[in-house]
């Protein structure tokens, strides 16, 4: 078994490099623009659920599956912001609520 020691003088350096890194990667911004949405196209519109199946979707369904993404504060840090977009489009891709698909 070989265990590797650092100094303390290391360790801030390496610490430090990855806080550039991590800086930088900020600088790769993902396109947050969201489509335009017709109210009259959206699934909940044209089949006219019950009320309760309606705020179910919203809440757990809708923020990736339509066009009413509600992006949190950690979803603008990358590298979490380019996995985060990536599973929307996909979403969207799969089902998308926003269009009558």
């Amino acid at each position: 078994m070989v265990i590797f020691v650092c100094s303390k003088a290391i360790m801030r350096r390496i610490l430090f490099l990855f806080f550039l890194v991590f800086l930088g990667i900020q600088v790769i911004r993902m396109d947050y623009d969201l489509p335009e949405s017709l109210p009259e196209n959206d699934l909940i519109a044209l089949t006219n659920p019950t009320l309760e199946l309606v705020n179910i979707h919203s809440k757990s369904c809708f923020n990736c599956h339509s066009y009413t993404t509600n992006f949190t504060w950690y979803s603008q840090l990358a590298p979490l912001s380019w996995v985060i977009m990536n599973n929307v489009i996909e979403a969207r891709r799969l089902f998308n609520f926003s269009k009558n698909n």
